[in-house]
């Protein structure tokens, strides 16, 4: 299903118990020709995409967010129970960052990533690019400026190889307790950039405005 949807170029999937699999497609959700998920289904589903550790913080909270690599595109997975069973969401993830210089993106953010310090916010209503641009952000800086750059991310979507920038990329789930920790680790790790992947509450955003105010560039959606 997974391989159908990504060829479709399909942005989302949603799978629950007794129901039929829904694609969204250019914004909307719509239900497709596969028949409804059982319980068995979803369950297989969960164990194929999740590790043990996974499947383990899964079964304790109820609900999961991460990423998973399927090997011909990588996907966010989010699942939670509810009195009907397991839910799925599946965000795919296009491989192709957006380019400045094929004008998908304007300028003047081009223009902001040559700063050495300050606080970058990319804002917006869900699925409207804050992820994709801050991608495309650090990989302008990834081909042009011999800076470090530490992302912070809930989980990586966008794996980055180093180029001119010296890149690291810290799944917060896997790697750290917390972004206060990770962000305190950092200015002990010559960081000259921080991506945030996403703010969402009140400590990633202290943790964000601390680390600009310690000189660092910080990027964060």
């Amino acid at each position: 299903m997974v391989a159908v949807a990504h060829q479709r170029q399909v942005e989302e999937i949603h799978l629950g118990v007794g129901e039929q699999p829904r694609f969204r497609e250019q914004g909307e959700i719509n239900p497709t020709d596969w028949p409804r998920s059982s319980a068995e289904d979803i369950n297989q589903m969960v164990t194929e995409v999740l590790s043990e550790a996974q499947l383990s913080s899964f079964k304790a909270d109820n609900e999961y967010n991460g990423a998973h690599d399927f090997g011909f595109t990588r996907a966010g997975i989010s699942l939670f129970r509810s009195p009907c069973g397991s839910f799925i969401r599946v965000r795919l993830i296009q491989p192709k960052i957006p380019a400045f210089s094929e004008g998908e993106l304007p300028p003047e953010i081009d223009t902001l990533t040559r700063n050495s310090t300050g606080l970058i916010l990319v804002t917006g209503a869900g699925r409207s690019g804050k992820t994709t641009t801050v991608a495309a952000m650090i990989d302008r800086l990834n081909r042009t400026a011999p800076r470090h750059i530490l992302c912070l991310e809930d989980p990586i979507v966008y794996m980055h190889q180093s180029e001119r920038c010296l890149i690291r990329q810290r799944d917060m789930e896997l790697h750290t307790h917390s972004f206060a920790k990770a962000k305190r680790a950092s200015l002990r790790e010559d960081v000259d950039v921080i991506v945030f992947d996403e703010i969402y509450d009140h400590e990633m955003m202290t943790a964000a405005i601390e680390a600009s105010e310690h000189g660092q560039l910080v990027i964060a959606a």
